[in-house]
């Protein structure tokens, strides 16, 4: 089955092997912060005076963080729809800016 050209893209995929991708002590720092409600909620409110998007970037790297930690399958589907909600559709509480229409 041939995937298709804009999922490539959203995973970051390239057929050049070349490419690799280093997870650097700074990327585990942050995750170790949005894993950590207090920590993140400080981050957060830090973050939205200075830039309110990158705010809205931190939730819902932290929501996706427990879709991925979820095993039970039902409750994994209503967060993926919670995400959904609050973070894709038009009008949503939380949008994340330059989402492609498809």
């Amino acid at each position: 089955m041939k995937k298709r050209q804009s999922s490539r893209r959203f995973l970051g995929l390239s057929r050049d092997k070349s490419q690799k991708f280093e997870i650097t002590e700074d990327m585990i720092n942050l995750q170790r912060i949005i894993c950590d409600k207090p920590h993140r909620q400080k981050l957060i409110e830090l973050l939205i005076p200075l830039d309110g998007d990158s705010s809205v970037k931190v939730r819902f790297c932290a929501a996706v963080e427990e879709y991925q930690r979820e095993k039970e399958k039902k409750e994994k589907n209503r967060k993926g729809a919670q995400i959904v909600k609050m973070f894709i559709k038009k009008g949503s509480l939380f949008r994340l800016k330059g989402i492609p229409p498809e």
